[in-house]
């Protein structure tokens, strides 16, 4: 079994299970609506009537995903007391690395000092979902121990700031996972990971080397709302849960006006959903971790032993996948 240990939650399991805390670090900057105004032929009210939207986080110049990275990582460490030679694994969900090689997960191992094994996940948005499965598979089957999973992204340096489709959405920022073996003090168990791929996405969404943001936003708005509907649907039937059963839901924070119709066609009640994209951005792989330590931190205290918690998440290519927490 996993369990993810997440700032003042709770969630206990058997004796075997992983145990993760989580953490997010913001980048520093805060940019209002208005900020756009001036680069872009828009107003602050359509901003936000068409995409919920009303600040981002971007990095400072000098800035970038690894920094946020060890952040959000020392930051965890800290919470769970543990100390960064603990570690034997880290996993970096990303795709905005600052460098092409080597992985973004090496530059977070030197940095905390350590040997551990260290690799990336690109799986867009998607990341925390395969980097997940990523983990636990090496946990559960090859005897790693102790882990970190992180998901970090700075979307904002491949934003044409002339392009008000893409550079009204995206903000920056990381949410690092510890997993451990052996039941936690405070814990939320890994039940399921449920990961799937729509091969017809491949170019709706995509950056090239040296460009920035191409996004065909109506097309890529019905099928990523349809693979997480599905992924979502398809891993509580196979645990025999409906979503009246959820204790929180938390997805994908792509935009706001996007969660709402997924929400609503879910049947999700607003004391189930999490989110924090309206502050936020579209901060990629780590926008729905980001909301769910947010979330546990504001209201772990209301979590209750045996909550389901579920966590889905759609990418470029199309990747998507869901978590399912206890």
């Amino acid at each position: 079994l996993l369990v993810i240990v997440a700032l003042f939650a709770a969630a206990c399991s058997d004796d075997d299970s992983e145990s993760v805390e989580t953490t997010t670090a913001g980048a520093a900057f805060c940019a209002a609506l208005g900020d756009l105004e001036a680069s872009l032929d828009t107003t602050s009210e359509w901003i936000e009537r068409s995409t919920g939207i009303l600040q981002r986080r971007r990095v400072q110049p000098g800035e970038n995903a690894g920094d946020l990275a060890i952040a959000a990582t020392r930051r965890a460490l800290a919470n769970a007391g543990w100390l960064p030679r603990d570690l034997d694994l880290i996993v970096c969900a990303t795709s905005s690395s600052d460098m092409m090689l080597p992985a973004a997960a090496t530059y977070l191992g030197h940095a905390l000092g350590v040997d551990a094994v260290a690799f990336d996940v690109n799986a867009a948005c998607a990341g925390f979902a395969y980097g997940m499965a990523a983990v636990r598979s090496m946990m559960t089957g090859m005897g790693y121990r102790k882990a970190a999973l992180c998901c970090s992204d700075t979307y904002t340096r491949f934003v044409d700031d002339a392009d008000r489709r893409t550079a009204v959405l995206f903000g920056d920022g990381a949410a690092t996972v510890l997993l451990q073996s052996g039941r936690p003090a405070w814990g939320a168990e890994v039940v399921d990971v449920a990961l799937e791929n729509w091969k017809d996405g491949l170019g709706l969404v995509s950056v090239p080397v040296g460009g920035t943001w191409h996004m065909e936003g109506r097309k890529v708005t019905g099928p990523a709302l349809k693979l997480l509907a599905d992924c979502s649907t398809r891993v509580l039937e196979r645990n025999h849960l409906v979503v009246e059963d959820l204790r929180v839901f938390i997805a994908h924070q792509a935009n706001y006006r996007m969660l709402e119709s997924l929400v609503e066609h879910l049947g999700v009640n607003p004391s189930q959903h999490w989110s924090n994209v309206r502050e936020k951005g579209n901060q990629g792989a780590a926008g729905a971790l980001a909301a769910f330590a947010e979330g546990v931190e504001r209201h772990g205290s209301d979590l209750l032993d045996g909550d389901p918690i579920l966590v889905t998440v759609v990418g470029a290519g199309f990747t998507s996948g869901s978590v399912l927490l206890r």
